[in-house]
């Protein structure tokens, strides 16, 4: 233990004497500027803000609800492709959709419910339109509607309305008036003998 002893006295005293390590001096840059104590001038209010030309106007498409479960609104170009999904608000579903000013084909995909007890039965996928926008039809899907914004210059120009409208287009009266009893029976052919 002795011998330990003095190895680490001799260790010891060989190392050189402690000295305090010398303080950098360095440049903390990036503190910025003092605060300001002048707030700076006003200057008044430039006017009605008004939003640059996208190259769209803002459209509200709508469709009556019924029993479906969702519903969509697809199309064969942009901004249809991929469908644009509706949202049901007050018996009616609406979208809002940023529409160039062009003529796009487009209709809605309806999902409803089977009518079958089982819970995983799936839902049923039909195509339908508005009767109330321009309508056009199409070999794969019957009557679509078509948004028609080419000849608008600009959107305060464009006629958003009908896209919207969810009403149901009265078929106005009947052009032959039926009466089941006006006519007398036929007596065929031969004349009733």
């Amino acid at each position: 233990m002795k011998r330990v002893v003095v190895v680490c006295v001799a260790v010891l005293s060989c190392a050189p004497p402690f000295q305090e390590p010398a303080v950098l001096d360095r440049d903390l840059g990036g503190q910025g500027d003092p605060p300001k104590r002048v707030a700076p001038q006003y200057v008044p209010d430039a006017g009605e803000f008004v939003f640059p030309d996208a190259g769209c106007c803002a459209v509200r498409f709508a469709y009556p609800a019924g029993n479906e479960l969702a519903a969509e609104l697809f199309g064969f170009t942009s901004p249809f492709r991929p469908s644009v999904p509706l949202v049901r608000d007050a018996g009616v579903w609406e979208a809002f959709v940023c529409m160039p000013r062009a003529t796009i084909q487009y209709g809605y995909r309806l999902y409803v419910p089977s009518d079958v007890a089982d819970a995983d039965a799936g839902l049923f996928e039909f195509v339908s339109f508005n009767p109330n926008a321009p309508t056009l039809r199409s070999r794969e899907f019957g009557l679509l509607n078509e948004f028609q914004g080419a000849d608008a210059g600009s959107c305060a120009e464009l006629s958003t309305t009908q896209y919207g409208d969810t009403t149901v287009i009265d078929a106005g009266p009947v052009s032959v008036p039926f009466d089941a009893g006006s006519e007398e029976p036929d007596a065929g052919a031969d004349g009733g003998s």
